[in-house]
């Protein structure tokens, strides 16, 4: 079995929650999407 890290980018929190939307449509299980954060500053 091979596993699989997808990283993708987005702007806004607008965005992040489409994204994961997308993938829970994909069969991605929510316990699985991990979102990381940062501060422009």
């Amino acid at each position: 079995m091979t596993e699989q890290t997808n990283v993708y980018t987005v702007g806004n929190i607008v965005e992040a929650r489409n994204k994961i939307e997308e993938l829970e449509r994909q069969g991605y299980l929510k316990e699985n999407i991990y979102v990381l954060t940062h501060d422009k500053e």
